[in-house]
Parts: structure tokens; C-alpha cells; sequence
């Protein structure tokens, strides 16, 4: 039985996950170009987390080193949720879910490299199983996918590449400047992705136009309860878990978003795809809790 000041993060974390685990669903049902959907996202989650700022009265104040780092942050974040949002529309939400969480093992090589962290053996097995995983659900039948699909693939995993240049470049702000709050880069970082993929969907001559209430309330939805409250909920759950804990509950995320895919689009998995997913998620749960460490800097994919 857990004790009782662990079940309210625990269940801040599964709350946090489960909304976030909506994002592939109202991705799809908003019925906008996937760009378009990304900028929304941003676009209204900014705005309230803005607005929450000016509430506590929180002025920004940063160095032009600090700036630029932001602005890397925030191209990074529009070229994940850019891609992300275009696979969702070509394989699925459960799969690119899935593909987006491999930044997990991503991040500990980053770490290895730009800032000589060590890695626990329990990444090395993870990412085996990972990769096992992800060869019965695509590589196997890879030449009999149409080439829009294998695209929605790559880009899964182009998604993990960038997301991980968001976090290293968030984690980097912090080292520089540790009294800030990790919520202000976020905003910042927030507002700068916003306003890349506004010139990205101008640069594509799409509309930003919302085409009915209920992709309004879609978009809404998903930049209130899956940018704002879904992060603040796991970022502040995070550092009252062990690490084993956290890495649990964050795969409620990629099972979750592939439950809406079966529940809500009928998709259908054969028992191979179903042992790879499996296989998977017990990768990505090994490469989460890679390290021993009793507060770990661990956060949910896009």
C-alpha cells in the first residue's frame, strides 16, 4: 500500500499522462491540416499559461544567451509537433505515440555526450527490447506499407529527434540560470513555438481557418488539457516519485493513446503488432528508469 503522501503525485502523474494520451484523438477529430492543429495547440496553451504568468505578476527577464537558447527550444518543439501531428494522420495515434517515445533513449545519449551522465545497463536492455518491439509492429511487413505510411513512420522517429533537442535545450536554460522556473521557459519556449508554425503555415499558403464548433472545441480542448494542465500535473508529480514510479505511469501515455486508437478509430492489432507494442512499452519503461536517481528529469513526450 502506498503511502499516503505518495498517492497524491501518483495520481497527479496518472491524471497528467491520461490527458495527455487525448492529444492523438483530438488531433484527429479537430479535421484540420496537421500543422494548423500543432499551431492551435501552442496557440491557446500559450495564451493561458501567458495569462496565469501575468496573474502572479511574473515578468520575463532574460539574458540574450537565455533568448536564443529559447528560440532553439521552440524549433525544436514546432518541428516535433509539426511531424507528430502529420503521423498521427498517416499511421494512427497508438503508433505514433509509440515512435514519439523513443526519445527516452534518445536523451540518455545526449546526456552521455554533452554533459558526461553515465548510463545504467537497464537503458542498454530497454533499448533492445525497444528495438525488437518496433521490428515485429513495422520492420517486418515494411516493403508491403504504401510509401505515404512508411513516411508516417520516419516521421515518428524524427519526432523523437526533435523532442529531445526541446528538452536538452530547456535543461540548458536551467543550468544557466537555475532561480528560474522551469513553467517560464516553458511559456517562452511555448510562445516561440507558436509562432514558428504560424510561418510555417503561411510559408505552406494553408488556412488558419477553424472549419466548424466542433473542431473549435477540439482545439481547445487539447491546448488547454493536454499543453497546460497535463504538463503542469506531471511536472509537478515528478519530483515527489522514484524514478521507477514515474516511468510506470508515464507509459500510461503511449498504451492509453493506443486504447483510443482501438476504442475510438477501430484499429486493430494483429498478434504480432500486439507482442511488438508490448515489447515496446517494457523498452521504453527500462529506458525511463535507466537511472537510480530518487528525482529524475523525466518528462512525457510531446
Amino acid at each position: 500500500m502506498q503511502p499516503k503522501e505518495h498517492r497524491k503525485p501518483m495520481l497527479q502523474m496518472a491524471a497528467g499522462a491520461t490527458l495527455i494520451s487525448f492529444s492523438p484523438v483530438f488531433v484527429t477529430v479537430a479535421d484540420v491540416p496537421a500543422e494548423a492543429s500543432a499551431f492551435y495547440r501552442m496557440f491557446f496553451g500559450s495564451l493561458v499559461m501567458m495569462g496565469w504568468l501575468l496573474l502572479r505578476h511574473q515578468r520575463f527577464q532574460l539574458s540574450r544567451g537565455l533568448w536564443w537558447i529559447l528560440v532553439l527550444a521552440g524549433v525544436f518543439f514546432s518541428i516535433d509537433l509539426a511531424c507528430w501531428h502529420k503521423s498521427i494522420l498517416i499511421v494512427g495515434p497508438g503508433l505514433s505515440t509509440l515512435l514519439a517515445n523513443f526519445q527516452v533513449f534518445i536523451m540518455p545519449l545526449a546526456g552521455l555526450w554533452l554533459f558526461a551522465e553515465s548510463l545504467h545497463v537497464r537503458f542498454f536492455f530497454g533499448a533492445a527490447l525497444a528495438m525488437l518491439g518496433l521490428w515485429f509492429q513495422v520492420g517486418m511487413g515494411w516493403q508491403g506499407f504504401s510509401g505515404e505510411y512508411q513516411l508516417g513512420i520516419v516521421l515518428g522517429l524524427i519526432i523523437a529527434v526533435a523532442y529531445s533537442g526541446y528538452m536538452i535545450s530547456l535543461r540548458k536554460v536551467q543550468g544557466m540560470e537555475a532561480r528560474r522556473l522551469p513553467f517560464e521557459n516553458l511559456t517562452v519556449a511555448s510562445v516561440i513555438c507558436a509562432m514558428v508554425l504560424a510561418l510555417l503555415l503561411l510559408a505552406q499558403e494553408q488556412s488558419f481557418a477553424i472549419p466548424n464548433t466542433k473542431s473549435l472545441l477540439a482545439l481547445l480542448a487539447y491546448g488547454l488539457f493536454c499543453q497546460v494542465v497535463g504538463w503542469l500535473l506531471i511536472t509537478s508529480a515528478i519530483p515527489r516519485l522514484k524514478a521507477m514510479t514515474v516511468g510506470l505511469m508515464l507509459l500510461l501515455q503511449p498504451t492509453l493513446s493506443w486504447v483510443w486508437d482501438m476504442l475510438f478509430f477501430g484499429r486493430v492489432l494483429s498478434s504480432l503488432e500486439a507482442v511488438g507494442v508490448a515489447l515496446t512499452l517494457m523498452g521504453i519503461y527500462f529506458g525511463v528508469t535507466n537511472r537510480k536517481a530518487e528525482q529524475p528529469e523525466l518528462e512525457p513526450s510531446s
